[in-house]
């Protein structure tokens, strides 16, 4: 009984929320991913303009965000991580924007992802 009133219930969620039937093909998350990129941007234009020097990482990170929209089998998602990574790094403030254990954790996912990517030259 609980798993048919599991699957009512999960099915009438979908329903609700638009996703059942699927959405189209041509729907994509670029909507979401943009203003996404541009806080993390914001976020290292804040932490790097302390010093008064230009802010490199966030507007590579913002670049790579943007080129991941269109084409996420590059690397492109590992160097948008290890920028987070190096920009939480070098955060020295009482409250950084992210933790260093969050820094690390985005250095460990991009040795994953860019691993994965550089697949397809072997294969």
């Amino acid at each position: 009984m609980s798993g048919l009133l599991w699957g009512v219930l999960f099915f009438t969620a979908l329903i609700m929320v638009g996703q059942f039937p699927s959405p189209s093909p041509h729907f994509t998350g670029a909507g979401l991913a943009i203003p996404f990129n541009a806080l993390i941007a914001t976020h290292f234009s804040r932490i790097e303009t302390r010093g008064g020097s230009m802010p490199i990482l966030a507007v590579t990170s913002f670049g790579g965000g943007i080129c991941n929209i269109g084409a996420f089998i590059l690397a492109l998602p590992a160097i948008e991580m290890i920028c987070i990574a190096l920009g939480g790094f070098v955060d020295n403030s009482a409250n950084p924007v992210y933790p260093r254990w969050y820094c690390y954790l985005m250095l460990w996912l991009a040795t994953g992802t860019s691993t994965g990517c550089a697949a397809i030259f072997f294969f």
